[in-house]
């Protein structure tokens, strides 16, 4: 078993044994400051209303000011409570445990140990969880990536192979397993499913261990090896299982769009990005025990900070597939926390390639992206709705049976599933910046005779003979790379000759994956720089 996969093992033992916070208070303040374990200051991670810590007063004065929310923390489990669209207040819980407001839609609750913390959603179905614990979060700060001027041809092909068709087929799939509750066979028969679909796509699949009530369940985490910077990560996120009623949620919680249009973004990238190569590593991950507190989520992402997993960005995508038809716009709520870049990267993004939905900027926890914040990691999360109105609020079937395909709107879906998985590729092909900046050394000048490629797209089909390239002032190179920078091809044109004949080929001789190449011509004092299409 890999080491790592033990080290994740050994934690959620020891965090499921320390079932209570090891200081006497919990508070929210303002500042953030660097936990400090041996002085008995503990952090337990971000809100909107500040920062969450456990300790002493006598500890506790390193981050002040601060507000007290509970007292005898030794005694209690605690969650972060995140009401969509806000409208409940402490006295909501009474009788459950303790409660205080941190901000309009999150509330700290105190419950006692071994209480269930899914009794919370008699008070309202629409609440979400994040179970709390003590989190060391890393010490690195990330700067930021530039967004994308330019569209990548070969991104833009794939997104626009993806289809409402195809995309409400991933979630009738989903749905049609009756329930994926976490403690559940239908979870494990929809984990499985999952790994054969990401299998089929060429990646390399791990079942990702976590624990909760006693048992050890499975997140599906598949991979595909960067090629240039394989130790660089960007993940892409859904959760898999979901939730109903009380007295249905084993046997029938069909989960449609919470969360199964979250799952389906990923499954979307996965088939379309199959032949494209990417510099980084990419990750399409489906987390369980969401609705339990983020209990697979919180496994993966303590198990990528204890392993020094060099994450660039994570794209959780959750309940992402209704629209309320009013007021004549698309939108998409985006929660960023610290990493603005992350918004501003997919409108960059978005606007590129012409899908027209707006993305406002509301903050919520209640979701895979939090403990990849806690652990301070940049993670952003997406879900359909506009803040004021409050996001999920709008979809009337969330957390019920009647969360269905029916109910939901794939076309508006497909749109924001071509956007994410959009930046997902862009951030995973960090230096192409366009087919007019090749990544080949030299500037280029004009030649003196008249130049041409030709043909140019170059098909394997319907073409003959190979790429022609004419007024070549010789002796002259010609050499082809790939959007990663790697040649591919170096021919060289003779003393006399003005024409250079290319038979588009790999090094070995294999034939090129179809996509956008970049040329590059080397003649007398004179060079030359382009791009070819090759195409089946």
């Amino acid at each position: 078993m890999n080491k790592h996969i033990v080290a994740a093992l050994l934690g959620a033992a020891l965090a499921a044994a320390a079932l209570a916070l090891p200081g006497d208070l919990v508070v929210v303040s303002p500042n953030e400051v660097a936990p400090d374990e041996a002085a008995g200051l503990y952090y337990l991670g971000p809100t909107s209303g500040g920062f969450l810590y456990n300790g002493s007063e006598e500890a506790l004065a390193r981050v002040t000011p601060y507000r007290l929310l509970d007292r005898e923390a030794t005694r209690k489990e605690y969650y972060l409570v995140w009401v969509p669209g806000g409208g409940l207040g402490a006295a909501a819980f009474a009788g459950l445990g303790s409660a205080a407001v941190i901000s309009d839609e999150e509330i700290l609750v105190g419950l006692e140990p071994g209480a269930d913390a899914e009794d919370l959603r008699a008070v309202d179905r629409r609440l979400e969880l994040v179970k709390l614990e003590t989190v060391k979060p890393l010490e690195r700060r990330f700067d930021g990536e530039t967004p994308p001027t330019q569209k990548d041809p070969d991104i833009e092909v794939a997104i626009n192979s993806i289809t409402a068709g195809e995309y409400a087929s991933y979630i009738q799939t989903l749905q049609d397993f009756l329930t994926r509750y976490t403690p559940t066979a239908g979870y494990v028969e929809a984990r499985d499913y999952l790994q054969v679909f990401f299998e089929g796509q060429g990646l390399k699949v791990t079942l990702f261990p976590f624990d909760y009530g006693g048992g050890t369940y499975h997140n599906v985490i598949a991979e595909r090896a960067g090629a240039a910077s394989p130790e660089e990560v960007v993940i892409i996120c859904g959760h898999l299982d979901c939730t109903s009623q009380r007295e249905y949620r084993e046997v029938l919680a069909p989960g449609a769009d919470d969360n199964a249009s979250g799952v389906a973004v990923a499954m979307a990238a996965a088939r379309a990005f199959k032949e494209l190569e990417f510099g980084r590593t990419v990750r399409y991950c489906a987390f369980g025990g969401e609705e339990q507190g983020l209990y697979g989520s919180r496994a993966y992402a303590l198990y990528c900070m204890e392993s020094g997993v060099n994450l660039v960005a994570v794209l959780n995508a959750d309940m992402v597939a209704y629209d309320e038809e009013s007021g004549g716009r698309d939108d998409f709520s985006v929660a960023y926390r610290a990493y603005p870049w992350l918004l501003t990267y997919l409108e960059a993004v978005g606007g590129l390639y012409g899908n027209d939905l707006i993305y406002d900027h509301y903050e919520f926890t209640g979701s895979d992206h939090y403990f990849f914040w806690a652990y301070g990691y940049p993670a952003m999360a997406a879900i359909e709705g506009r803040p004021g109105v409050g996001g999920s609020t709008l979809y009337p079937y969330y957390h019920t049976i009647e969360d269905t395909l029916d109910k939901l709107h794939p076309n508006l879906a497909v749109r924001f599933a071509r956007d994410y998985g959009a930046t997902l590729a862009h951030l995973a092909r960090p230096g192409y910046t366009g087919v007019e900046e090749p990544k080949v050394p030299g500037a280029a000048v004009p030649f003196s005779r008249p130049f041409a490629v030709y043909p140019n797209p170059y098909c394997y089909a319907t073409s003959t003979g190979g790429v022609n390239f004419v007024g070549v002032n010789s002796p002259a190179t010609v050499e082809v790379y790939d959007l990663a920078g790697r040649r591919v091809a170096r021919e060289q044109v003779a003393v006399g000759c003005d024409e250079c004949l290319w038979r588009p080929a790999g090094r070995n001789g294999e034939a090129l994956a179809p996509g956008v190449y970049l040329y590059r011509v080397e003649g007398r004092e004179q060079s030359k720089a382009g791009k070819i299409v090759i195409a089946r």
